[in-house]
């Protein structure tokens, strides 16, 4: 019937160009899905494949990681503001991403029985759908399941693609969680020392410069607060050496410019350098 078909093609008015259709091929091409039911065949079919599909590649990558990296970020954030810093690190972290993703696939799953019943009347069931989910999110791709083109409508093109990019962000997640724990179990057993920083320990020394580079504003000398600057290392802590501070001794010499930090202190005379500066 195929044959058939582009044998007796006219290429007259009677043939539609199916737009939609052509966007979700192409959205396969770029997601390196490639489920294989559509392929260009002429030169200048594959001449675009080789050179925009590549383009689109490296596009769709660097989107996918910018937008992986943000989920990442704002779920970690959510777990150490709740105290569930657990599920930010090691095995647990690995097992929660690993069951966000598998219960995405099951929705995927859901909508795609939904979505061929709508477009047949008799849809696939949920083990059938279950695995045209997986080989999507995994860009696998068999094709022995797939989205046919033709009753593919162009308003699904705004959220069958939505759903799969949230499919490939959290087995990105899941995977980067688990490359972390692996290379954390290696570091632990098998290196004495490695200069290695994963991306979890980069995020929560980004959220520690971001604590420090604050200046807590709770009022002003007359309120009871009294401004000491402070100096870092690299590692963020405190400069014991530069910063004498012993009981009421502090010497000012030996301190070096940093961040200023806001200490709320009590009504009480204080002497700064034996010097008696008077009620803060």
């Amino acid at each position: 019937a195929h044959m058939n078909a582009l044998e007796n093609a006219s290429g007259s008015d009677e043939c539609i160009v199916n737009t939609a259709g052509g966007a979700i091929f192409w959205f396969t091409i770029m997601t390196t899905i490639g489920y294989g039911n559509t392929a260009p065949i002429t030169p200048g079919g594959r001449l675009l494949v080789y050179f925009m599909g590549f383009v689109s590649i490296l596009a769709f990558t660097a989107v996918m990681g910018h937008a992986g990296y943000i989920l990442l970020v704002i779920v970690d954030d959510f777990f150490y503001r709740t105290n569930l810093k657990k599920l930010t690190e090691g095995f647990l972290a690995v097992l929660f991403w690993l069951c966000m993703l598998i219960l995405w696939i099951l929705v995927l799953a859901g909508i795609s029985v939904l979505y061929t019943r709508d477009r047949y009347g008799d849809g696939h069931d949920l083990e059938k759908g279950f695995w045209w989910a997986f080989i999507s999110v995994t860009t696998v791709g068999f094709g022995d399941v797939y989205i046919p083109h033709d009753v593919f409508r162009a308003g699904d093109m705004f959220y069958v693609p939505l759903i799969l990019l949230l499919g490939f962000v959290m087995l990105a997640n899941f995977l980067y969680k688990l490359s972390d724990f692996i290379l954390g179990i290696y570091r632990r057993n098998f290196a004495s020392h490695t200069n290695d920083e994963g991306l979890g320990s980069i995020l929560y020394q980004n959220r520690k410069n971001a604590s420090t580079d604050e200046e807590v504003e709770v009022g002003n000398s007359n309120d009871g607060k009294v401004t000491f600057p402070i100096s870092l290392d690299n590692n963020n802590n405190s400069v014991e050496d530069n910063n004498h501070i012993k009981g009421d001794e502090r010497d000012d010499n030996d301190v070096q410019p940093g961040i200023e930090m806001v200490v709320p202190v009590q009504t009480q005379d204080v002497s700064y350098e034996n010097e008696n500066i008077g009620n803060l």
